[in-house]
């Protein structure tokens, strides 16, 4: 085993700002020893109907920090996709982390009667196809990172593990004993953020062809700017000082405590949730007085938590979460039919007055907050995506 293919994404040096994610200089391609995983909420949009969009949310994270705590902080690349994730691994670690994918899909069934399907390509099987994977490490914040993708073998996996026939290779086998895995860490304890002076959009943005299509998305970032904040700029974030909730959400701590005991009972949950709110009720104090408790400081997480959100990335297509005004709404989506009906992308789009945050937080000074767009978010622009596609092919 190459000590080098084992660390490949640790070693990956990271680059800054968002705008240079297109650039070819800061990606390498995924080693043919690792695997991709994908997993995503099977009949989400119908959920999301039912008003059930932070348990999606949740469910979309919680496979994300099972692997992380299984694999005990190995740096790996993993992107949120609001109602699913995808992560890359090596092949030695995926032993490790087939239970707790398992116990997932246990969970996301026991708790929230939903279906988690999970599966994982070998990138041997993707690049026997030609298709290729390539990563870069986006510098967030002077703690965190975040992966970008790109290769076009993102899309040929998803439609592998989804497809009724082949799909049987790559998705996870029934667990022969009870599966078991640690969500320690995954929250979802803030209220929505709310736009403050219009709209909260989710963005998807997919270039169409083949071949290098770097040039079509530096075309599109650089649209994107003419209307909108320059995307490293504070300014660009949807959460922000001046909108950020400080309260808790009663409906978000009871997800959680479903989540991490999906086989209580409502006794054993409301015992849990007690514990929860009391601890919210400790940050709302060093909140409130600035008051360091421990190791705990309120005012330096809150700080953290506006650096360390993921509303920008890039997997295989462009995905934003970005507050807009009624003009720049108007204007974007004229750029984006624009671009659409000269054959470069499709996209979606979806617009709540909210976003909403999901937290993973490994200590009080390591933390990443995933966001999406409020009612839906990326799911339903997502729906919109695929009829264009279906439409276009």
């Amino acid at each position: 085993m190459s000590s080098n293919s084992l660390e490949f994404y640790r070693e990956l040096p990271p680059f800054t700002p968002f705008s240079k994610v297109t650039m070819a200089e800061h990606y390498r391609p995924i080693p043919a020893d690792w695997v991709v995983v994908i997993t995503d909420v099977k009949g989400s949009t119908k959920a999301i109907e039912e008003n059930r969009y932070k348990d999606v949310n949740m469910l979309g994270a919680s496979s994300i920090v099972a692997i992380l705590n299984a694999l005990k902080g190995r740096m790996i690349p993993f992107v949120f996709g609001g109602d699913g994730a995808t992560l890359l691994v090596h092949e030695t670690d995926w032993p490790k982390i087939v239970e707790p994918l398992q116990a997932t899909q246990r969970m996301a069934m026991k708790a929230f009667n939903l279906e988690l399907r999970v599966g994982a390509v070998p990138m041997r099987d993707l690049l026997a196809q030609g298709a290729q994977v390539e990563v870069a490490r986006f510098q967030v914040s002077p703690a965190s990172s975040l992966a970008m993708i790109r290769g076009g073998g993102l899309q040929l996996a998803e439609k592998w593990v989804k497809s009724e026939e082949v799909g049987r290779k790559y998705r996870l086998a029934e667990p022969e004993r009870e599966p078991e895995a640690s969500f320690e860490g995954l929250s979802c304890r803030w209220n929505p953020v709310q736009a403050k002076r219009g709209e909260m959009m989710s963005l998807l943005i997919l270039a169409r062809g083949e071949g290098d299509l770097t040039p079509i998305y530096s075309r599109i970032l650089r649209d994107l700017e003419l209307v909108l904040s320059p995307s490293g700029s504070a300014a660009a974030s949807p959460i922000r000082e001046d909108n950020f909730a400080r309260r808790a959400n009663w409906k978000g701590l009871w997800t959680e405590v479903k989540l991490h005991l999906p086989d209580a009972t409502a006794f054993t949950r409301i015992k849990k949730l007690i514990g929860v709110f009391l601890q919210v009720l400790i940050v709302k104090f060093s909140m409130a007085t600035g008051l360091k408790l421990g190791s705990f400081h309120a005012p330096t997480y809150v700080q953290d938590m506006l650096a360390n959100t993921d509303f920008q990335k890039f997997d295989d297509m462009l995905r934003m979460i970005r507050e807009v005004s009624r003009g720049e709404k108007e204007q974007l989506l004229q750029l984006l039919e624009a671009r659409r009906q000269s054959g470069e992308i499709f996209y979606g789009t979806h617009f709540s007055p909210q976003a909403l945050m999901t937290c993973l937080v490994f200590s009080f000074d390591h933390h990443i907050h995933f966001v999406d767009g409020g009612d839906g978010g990326y799911a339903l622009a997502a729906k919109q995506l695929k009829a264009q596609m279906k439409v276009g092919a």
